[in-house]
């Protein structure tokens, strides 16, 4: 890249201004097969990445992190078609910018331990065709101060979670967009986010079965939020769910299974929220369920159907609201 050379002129004086161009981030690249990351014998460079550096690992290799204050910018899990990559942290920590588990390959990142720090966003199953899965157990620590967690970007992300915690990050999608398969299992631990989709845009499909944990969701939880997309939600065992305003299709299809655990909803529940979508909560076994106010058929098509636990609203249970809406309870 040629320099720029800027040339002023003030009261006389005649000075030269020299610009250098930009520092790029090296790419790092992990030729070793099962080794630490710290090592620098498994990169292609004379040491281990750096923050400033973007490290790929594509070769069917594993990483193994468990030293502190490791980093990388962005981390690449299976980039190209027919690769794959694995990163294992046992202890310590990894500091990112973000990463791509499954770029347009197959990616696993697997967390028992230590704790992953990542400013920007994590997507899993980033393209048409890739696979991407986080496995997160123990006392590991996930936590973001950016933006996304995305779960299925266009590709097929699997989060699976029976320990330890997610949290800071703004929004978690899950199955973000079209041809993309987003599936969140939770067992144990916890994640806390402050927004939250299910099946996000026309095409996107998106699951997160709990069957134990917590999980909190600071503002607004949407099942089935864009119009084509597909969401679903199943509570059981003893899980807790906690909203500010929970919709079960907004403008797609979504539905709510509960058979246990304890749900609460501080304001509003919408079961098929608006025109043209189409909701449905089931509700039954050792399931509670508190909600300030209800709505069944907002403006689109709702149907709450309960045959055991328990449901308790606050405020107002509102079936069929507006014109045009449909809304049905059934209580056996």
């Amino acid at each position: 890249m040629a320099r720029k050379f800027v040339l002023a002129a003030a009261t006389g004086i005649l000075g030269f201004v020299l610009f250098a161009p930009g520092v790029r981030a090296d790419d790092y690249t992990w030729i070793g097969t099962t080794g630490a990351w710290s090592d620098p014998a498994n990169w292609d460079q004379p040491t281990p990445p750096t923050s400033g550096d973007d490290a790929h690992i594509n070769n069917g290799g594993v990483a193994q992190i468990s030293s502190s204050a490791e980093a990388c910018a962005l981390l690449y899990l299976g980039e190209a078609g027919g690769e794959n990559g694995t990163a294992e942290l046992s202890g310590g920590a990894l500091t990112a910018q973000g990463a791509r588990v499954g770029l347009a390959g197959a990616g696993v990142f697997t967390q028992t331990g230590g704790e992953f720090t990542y400013k920007g966003n994590i997507r899993l199953g980033n393209d048409v065709g890739s696979t991407g899965t986080y496995n997160l157990s123990g006392d590991g620590l996930l936590h973001s101060s950016g933006p996304w967690l995305v779960v299925g970007y266009h590709g097929t992300g699997t989060f699976n979670q029976s320990g330890g915690t997610v949290s800071g990050t703004d929004r978690v999608y899950i199955g973000e967009d079209t041809d993309s398969i987003g599936t969140y299992n939770l067992s144990a631990g916890a994640i806390e986010t402050g927004i939250e989709h299910i099946g996000v845009y026309s095409g996107g499909s998106g699951a997160f079965t709990q069957s134990g944990g917590t999980h909190t969701v600071f503002s607004d939880l949407y099942i089935g939020d864009g119009g084509g997309s597909q969401g679903s939600y199943m509570l059981s065992g003893t899980g807790e769910l906690t909203t500010i305003n929970e919709y079960v299709a907004k403008f797609g299809a979504g539905s709510f299974t509960q058979t246990g655990g304890t749900h609460t909803i501080s304001n509003y529940l919408f079961v098929g929220s608006q025109a043209g979508s189409s909701g449905s909560f089931t509700l039954g076994g050792t399931g509670q369920l508190n909600t300030y106010e209800g709505n069944v058929g907002h403006y689109g098509v709702g149907l709450f159907t309960q045959s055991g636990g328990t449901h308790t609203v606050t405020n107002a249970l509102r079936i069929g609201r507006y014109a045009g809406a449909i809304g049905t309870y059934s209580l056996s």
